[in-house]
């Protein structure tokens, strides 16, 4: 499990998860809390996974899964743990459990359900946070089906961890089978019995069997909030698509709004042309109009000049000549004749005396 190899490997996530250090001294803390050490590991192993699975998920979602497989891992073994009764001494490795010995069956079982046991017990042996590991004897008075048959859940609550207890995605191969060795389930055998030696403290010993865990994997960690991501992912797909619905409805309202002035103000803008070329028009008949009345008005004028220049109240009187010669009498009582010319009147009288075709010349008033 890469997990459990990046801790191995690092005094500093070794000392910040509670693990037992390498070194005989304590590891150099950098400042980092927990909850950096758990986004480390979580790029490390998750953002940074070859199959890109994780690659565009938060990290702070990711941290928050490395942080509850650690929890899930330390609180299966301590579970397991204080089923088998520890009491201040212990096997150091799975080597030292005989073959011949009725054990076998119980840490292969142990195996079985929870692989990483004996690793587990490396990383905590040394802490002081944990007791040290159980004293096996075969001969001993402990009913191992009750072990095998606990239920992680009912002996402790890590309301810290979450749900998350099952195996990640990488614990499975491409074939969706766990990756570790698989071991066909026995059956528990006759109790034996265990002696605890110096315990100053021990767990109730129980006698009744209750039903054997399932060998079933479920979705694990990972799997779980791969798929609230999932979900995640599909909401934030339908509110950027609603968003993008209401962006278009409103730039759609915009525009008509938009045309609707523009046809408002072209409407305006031609009532006002056609307001002022009818204000124009007026002006020019108006104008036409005193122009008449102008000329009129000179026309007269001049009509009353030339009557007065022709004679004002003073009509103008033709007279006839004898032998063909005409004599005329007019404006201002002016007249003229020839020879013989009879006189003028019409209230002035026109006098011409002529002789031998000479003219005579007379003024009548």
């Amino acid at each position: 499990m890469e997990l459990l190899m990046e801790i191995e490997a690092s005094d500093s996530h070794r000392q910040i998860f509670g693990f037992g250090t390498i070194g005989s001294s304590p590891a150099k803390s950098k400042g980092d809390n927990m909850t950096a050490h758990c986004r480390t590991l979580a790029q490390t192993i998750l953002a940074g996974h070859p199959s890109g699975k994780w690659t565009n998920e938060p990290l702070s979602r990711l941290s928050t899964s490395v942080k509850n497989r650690i929890n899930f891992l330390k609180r299966e073994y301590r579970n397991i743990r204080n089923g088998l009764s520890e009491t201040g001494a212990g096997l150091n490795s799975p080597d030292e459990i005989k073959e011949s010995s009725k054990l076998r069956n119980i840490f292969d079982q142990i195996e079985t359900d929870f692989p990483y046991y004996w690793r587990m017990r490396d990383l905590l042996f040394k802490s002081p946070a944990v007791e040290p590991e159980l004293l096996v004897n075969p001969g001993s008075q402990i009913d191992v089906a009750t072990i095998l048959a606990t239920n992680p859940s009912d002996l402790e609550s890590d309301k810290e961890a979450g749900t998350h207890s099952e195996a990640w995605d990488e614990d499975l191969d491409a074939g969706g089978k766990p990756a570790h060795d698989q071991k066909p389930p026995v059956a528990p055998e006759a109790a034996v019995k265990v002696e605890v030696t110096q315990a100053t403290t021990s767990p109730p010993k129980v006698s009744v069997a209750t039903p054997a865990r399932s060998h079933h994997k479920k979705f694990g960690a990972v799997a779980e909030i791969a798929a609230g991501l999932e979900a995640e992912r599909s909401l934030r797909k339908s509110v950027a698509e609603a968003e993008t619905k209401e962006r278009t409805v409103r730039d759609r309202y915009r525009l008509d709004q938009q045309v609707t002035r523009e046809h408002v103000c072209q409407e305006f803008e031609s009532a006002r042309q056609n307001e002022q070329h009818q204000f124009q028009l007026s002006q020019m008949k108006m104008m036409h109009q005193q122009q008449v009345e102008m000329m009129g008005k000179n026309n007269q004028f001049f009509q009353n000049a030339l009557t007065l220049a022709m004679g004002n109240h003073t009509p103008s009187g033709v007279g006839g000549a004898a032998r063909g010669v005409t004599g005329m009498g007019g404006g201002m009582g002016n007249g003229m004749g020839g020879p013989g010319a009879l006189p003028l009147q019409n209230n002035m009288t026109g006098l011409g005396n002529g002789d031998n075709g000479e003219f005579g010349f007379g003024n009548g008033f």
